[in-house]
């Protein structure tokens, strides 16, 4: 099943060709697209140099949408979703989301970030499922997210509740050193703040949309009605100093 690694991306050119690359790296992925949504810096170009192929959108139309003109724009059965401001991310980490899914024992994956700044662990240990680096089948995508396009960064809210309402099979994958540049260091302290707010708004909008009443089709193989199973891998006991990446 080809692999495609796609990341949304709004004003990120100091990241995005760093992610970029160690998309490439990977040998299990066969495609990178990165989706440029209503940048106006030099995300487009910089990604486009790194060697990922690019879609320019005018305007900034939130998270979900990007991503869904990204699916919609590769062939790929198997989706990584990954966030263009990372820190610390190294090849066998998005080997490491891929596998558990190839392999079959889970149906999607979870990346959880591990010693990646005290914020960034902070807001993992209270809310892993708004992680947004996860691998996924094409078909979970359009059944969890294409009908609730408009819903911004509550998407991996939606996501969430998809997979424990219909019992699919979830891995969580450690991602050690990796974190996120923060917009308050990308934007500034108030630019940041009015970003952040609207990130929890959409987040708290897509808590009050209803489930849908019937169980969509085609979620991936062996999708049965049991409970969702999670393997959590033990947490460490501290974090080495030169794994922590800078700007978290």
């Amino acid at each position: 099943m080809k692999v495609a690694c796609l990341i949304p991306a709004w004003n990120e050119e100091r990241t995005v060709a760093q992610v970029v690359r160690i998309c490439l790296d990977c040998p299990l992925v066969e495609e990178v697209v990165v989706i440029s949504d209503g940048s106006t810096d030099g995300t487009a170009q910089e990604a486009a140099q790194a060697g990922a192929r690019v879609i320019v959108r005018e305007q900034n139309g939130g998270k979900d949408r990007a991503l869904q003109d990204g699916v919609m724009a590769t062939a790929a059965g198997l989706l990584v979703l990954l966030d263009a401001d990372l820190l610390g991310l190294r090849p066998e980490h998005i080997s490491a989301l891929i596998e558990p899914v190839v392999a079959g024992r889970a149906q999607t994956t979870l990346g959880v970030f591990r010693c990646g700044g005290w914020q960034t662990d902070l807001s993992q240990n209270l809310t892993p499922f708004l992680n947004g680096q996860r691998c996924l089948t094409r078909q979970l995508w359009l059944d969890a997210i294409t009908p609730h396009l408009g819903v911004g960064y509550g998407l991996e809210t939606i996501l969430s509740r998809h997979i424990r309402t219909y019992g699919i099979r979830l891995e969580r994958v450690p991602m050690e050193g990796v974190g996120q540049l923060r917009k308050e260091q990308k934007i500034g302290w108030w630019r940041g703040l009015l970003w952040r707010m609207r990130m929890y708004r959409e987040i708290l909008a897509a808590l009050g949309l209803r489930r849908p009443k019937s169980p969509a089709r085609g979620m991936g193989t062996d999708l049965k009605s049991v409970p969702t199973q999670e393997n959590v891998p033990p947490p460490e006991e501290s974090c080495p100093a030169a794994s922590r990446p800078r700007g978290s």
